[in-house]
């Protein structure tokens, strides 16, 4: 909901789109994504109006009323869409630093090694977001609630995990005016 920012990062301006016309940009021109399923919340009409939002065969959109009460609620809107017998990544809208090759690098790892989880490590060894999980993992998943994503099934499962270096930087996502800044300096 944007609440540190006052507006909705999700429409900030971003090169010649915004932040989430980026991110949803990246997602889609990852090539070993078979598709792309947008969870909105917050002032979801109000984001497909601006962003034109249509579904297509690669592209569905999912409404998650109940995002009020935290981030796993958008999580399991979006793994209900998903066919049990693929893995999911969960892709951040407020990151448009990750491109598409590291999401197309995520899931060949996953394709090659079936971990349970893969994640990217930065240089200095902190992960991030997006992370992919594979089907088995999905209970687990839908059973989480409040204001949770899948850090805790990382932390459970690191031993089964493979872990992608990616550069320092990427990780960054907008919560604030000066983190914003900071990030359209990086364009």
């Amino acid at each position: 909901m944007s609440r540190r920012l006052g507006q909705n990062k999700l429409l900030l301006p971003w090169a010649e789109t915004t932040v989430l016309g980026r991110v949803l940009s990246n997602a889609l021109a990852a090539s070993r994504l078979e598709k792309v399923i947008l969870v909105l919340g917050y002032q979801a009409e109000e984001i497909c109006r601006r962003l034109k939002l249509k579904e297509s065969p690669r592209l569905s959109i999912a409404v998650n009323n109940d995002y009020e009460k935290g981030q796993s609620t958008s999580l399991r809107t979006g793994l209900a869409m998903v066919p049990n017998d693929q893995a999911a990544i969960f892709i951040l809208a407020d990151q448009p630093l990750i491109t598409a090759e590291i999401i197309d690098d995520l899931v060949l790892a996953w394709k090659e090694s079936k971990a349970a989880i893969v994640a990217p490590v930065d240089e200095s060894g902190r992960r991030g977001n997006p992370v992919l999980f594979s089907p088995t993992l999905f209970p687990e998943l839908e059973s989480l609630r409040g204001d949770q994503g899948g850090k805790q099934l990382l932390d459970k499962y690191g031993n089964m995990s493979l872990f992608l270096p990616v550069p320092n930087g990427i990780f960054a996502d907008i919560d604030t005016d000066a983190d914003y800044a900071k990030m359209l300096c990086r364009l």
